[in-house]
């Protein structure tokens, strides 16, 4: 069992898939490119700190990993700074593949003004 991600966009689009522990270590990874520790943040620890709010890319991080939806408006914010912090990765890992999958649905979600599903 795995996260899923929908969007009713018109294009056909290669699917983001991640297990859910990957998907917490795809978004850990992305949060220590920032310098946050994802798991001393509040919904990741039960004493967590509070959100800086000062990253594009903590809607995707701040997110629960198996519903809900983010807004086409956040979407178009997320996916550029998605983008710039995958740069460095190996561009034939599975993290980057697939984060840049998640950044191209990002891109049509916010194109044609529909939110991006998490299930």
């Amino acid at each position: 069992m795995g996260l899923d991600f929908q969007a009713e966009v018109k294009e056909g689009y290669a699917a983001p898939r991640w297990r859910y522990s990957s998907f917490n270590a795809f978004r850990k990874r992305l949060a220590t490119e920032i310098g946050l520790d994802l798991y001393g943040l509040k919904g990741f620890c039960e004493h967590g700190q509070d959100w800086p709010g000062t990253d594009d890319i903590e809607p995707l991080l701040n997110h629960s990993d198996c519903d809900g939806e983010l807004a086409p408006l956040v979407c178009a914010v997320v996916a550029p700074r998605l983008q710039e912090l995958m740069s460095k990765w190996e561009k034939d890992s599975y993290d980057y593949v697939h984060g840049s999958r998640l950044m191209n649905l990002m891109v049509l979600c916010a194109n044609e003004a529909v939110p991006l599903e998490f299930r």
